[in-house]
């Protein structure tokens, strides 16, 4: 079913625009007033729990999967949205990629593959217009409308084929006698395929028109080398992607992981050519020059405390090539460790490593910790963005410790039991044992630590109690009737210590605690709620929202919003490094991802509440703060150049 412009859907996401269509349904731009940010939409014919399956993957080159609704009789998922290009748009404007470029990418591309298939999914459906390219030049996968949750003997569910014709493999097109069930490496053929056209500029099946021509010459052909129709592509690449497209499963790479191997070692067989040892002469002046730059260096950092000094020496006079990464957050403020060491809050504009592998972890409180491994490419400079989701701690106790404990199906072991971290939103708690009255409830999570649920301590939910009875019945015995019907007992709330947060105002708004809606045209409003942080959103409309954590106390906190108020920030620009009596950079300023028009520094006008500003200058890295703007206040960016 089609949706109109301004539909909402689930009382939450206004369809505003189309953002493309193909066989498996239309995707559509839609805003999210709880988020304040705009998401992807589309039908799907994933079911719920699939869909759940899919939100829990995260990864810098996975589009996240932020929910999951019905709207009549259709069910939609709620993604990312990704602001880029298609790889498929990608190679019609650019053509046929260099190795050298299209390497990169199909790291990116495995390194998400290796984890869906992790997860027991299979995407079914991989093909250029379902990688998308961020603006930042990052790969992320997309479009899970075929992609199917394993079952434990790692065969889908569902018969369906899928795909694209000129990415199926032999066993999505059939007989399976012959071929073999539809499984991960149904992806890695896709990927495979995906590059061959990439680095030849067409695919083999190109001169087939109609799709039982496709689906023959797929069954039946064994296919040319890219190097066929591109020379330039090296013979040790070549042989990866028709190992990754082999008619036989078996004879295909066996994992994401075991082709990124290969690909890996032929970036560094590439290399080979620079490890020839140098002549005895040139070696003592090369290590010669390398004593006398590593004093200068130590010099320099003494004086002038450049943390990143020593890597960007060594750039210059050649001895090794870093990489410089960048690494944002969506939201900012995340702890980031790179191969077990703290380098800071994202975002972190300029970092530089000397691997060709990356081990970065990102831990922010109340969201779902982030830890990734992914290839680099040495000395180019590579921006990572990621999207952290919010988290909901949980620790239940049960008396007995025996009873059989299920969240939204899944069992929860004794030692789990102790500290879950579980998606912000609604689940299913069901508590059973034999002999006792089952306890089955609907269970709303926040983001943040939630109230413990004990039911022998009876913090939030107690043990089943029979109306009118005073006392809680930890046994609860069976009946010659059997357990007792849920609609003679009662859940017994216990008190939970909370503060007050009281907020006035100016015009009526929504406000949601977390991601739920507390009150709508609100004027003045207080909320009971447990101590501890607590995400407070007041929304206007798309330019007048705030937002701010805060750290609940027993005093309580009282916060005065007023959209009609506007305030001056004033805004400059520094290169990185430079003193601040230097002359200050003519940035352009964005403010919610618009362009102002107005170069810093500028005294920049600006209704109250929370803002996304941006400052960009060719030849440096743009940045970006997100702030609450309650004040006359003073916003200064310091920009790196690009290397």
């Amino acid at each position: 079913m089609s949706l109109t412009i301004g539909t909402v859907i689930n009382d939450r996401y206004r369809i505003d625009a189309v953002l493309g269509s193909g066989a498996m349904g239309v995707v559509y731009k839609a805003w999210d007033p709880r988020i304040a940010r705009y998401v992807a939409v589309k039908e799907t014919a994933l079911s719920e729990k699939e869909a759940k399956t899919l939100g829990q993957l995260n990864h810098p080159n996975i589009v996240v999967v932020h929910d999951s609704v019905e709207h009549h009789t259709d069910r939609y998922i709620v993604m990312e949205y990704v602001e880029g290009m298609t790889f498929e748009e990608k190679l019609k404007k650019e053509g046929t990629l260099s190795w050298q470029a299209a390497l990169p990418l199909l790291k990116q591309v495995l390194l998400a593959a290796s984890h869906i298939h992790k997860a027991k999914i299979f995407h079914r459906d991989l093909k250029p217009g379902n990688i998308m390219m961020t603006t930042e030049g990052a790969v992320k996968i997309t479009d899970f409308g075929l992609g199917k949750i394993q079952e434990p003997d790692n065969i889908a569910r569902s018969t369906n084929a899928g795909g694209t014709p000129y990415y199926m493999s032999p066993e999505q097109v059939g007989p399976k006698e012959k071929f073999g069930p539809v499984d991960h490496r149904s992806d890695i053929y896709a990927i495979g395929m995906t590059f061959y056209e990439a680095l030849a500029g067409q695919t083999p099946l190109k001169s087939k028109t109609t799709q039982v021509e496709i689906f023959d010459a797929i069954r039946r052909d064994s296919f040319p080398s890219p190097r066929k129709f591109n020379a330039n592509v090296p013979r040790g690449l070549a042989q990866i992607i028709m190992k990754a497209i082999a008619q036989k499963q078996r004879k295909r790479f066996q994992s994401a992981e075991e082709m990124l191997k290969a690909v890996e070692k032929f970036e560094e067989d590439m290399r080979e050519p620079d490890k020839v040892k140098p002549p005895r002469f040139r070696l003592l002046i090369e290590i010669m020059l390398g004593l006398l730059s590593g004093a200068l260096i130590l010099t320099l950092v003494t004086i002038f405390k450049v943390p990143d000094l020593p890597l960007r020496m060594l750039k210059w006079v050649g001895l090794r090539s870093p990489t410089k990464i960048a690494i944002a957050t969506e939201p900012p403020g995340a702890e980031i460790k790179i191969g077990g060491k703290a380098v800071g809050k994202s975002p972190v504009r300029s970092y530089y490593v000397d691997d060709d592998t990356l081990v970065v972890s990102l831990h922010k409180p109340n969201y779902f910790r982030i830890d990734s491994v992914m290839a680099l490419q040495r000395g180019i400079d590579t921006p990572l963005s990621f999207t952290l989701r919010p988290a909901a701690m949980l620790a239940i106790t049960v008396a007995p410790e025996s009873a059989h404990v299920v969240i939204d199906g899944d069992t929860i072991s004794i030692e789990q039991r102790k500290g879950l971290e579980l998606a912000v939103g609604e689940h299913e708690l069901a508590i059973t044992l034999a002999g006792y009255a089952p306890i089955n409830e609907k269970v709303l999570l926040r983001q943040g630590v939630n109230a413990r649920i004990d039911t022998l301590q009876r913090e939030v939910i107690a043990a089943v109690v029979p109306k009118g009875d005073r006392k809680p019945r930890h046994k609860t015995p069976l009946t010659p009737n059997g357990p007792k019907p849920a609609s003679d007992t009662s859940v017994v709330k216990a008190h939970v210590e909370q503060g007050a947060i009281k907020l006035a105002i100016n015009p009526p708004s929504a406000v949601y605690i977390g991601d739920s809606l507390a009150a709508t045209a609100a004027t003045a409003c207080a909320f009971e709620l447990p101590l501890g942080p607590a995400t407070i959103k007041v929304i206007h409309s798309e330019k007048h929202k705030w937002l701010e954590t805060i750290v609940l106390t027993a005093q309580g906190a009282v916060r005065e919003i007023d959209f009609t108020k506007e305030y001056t920030l004033q805004i400059r620009a520094f290169e990185a490094f430079e003193a601040l009596d230097k002359r200050p950079l003519s940035a352009l300023i964005f403010v919610d991802g618009q362009s102002t028009g107005q170069l810093a520094p500028y005294n920049l006008p600006l209704n109250f509440g929370t803002h996304e500003i941006e400052v960009r200058m060719e030849g440096y890295l743009a940045q970006r703060r997100s702030l609450n703007v309650e004040k006359n206040d003073e916003l200064e960016f310091r920009l790196d150049r690009v290397q």
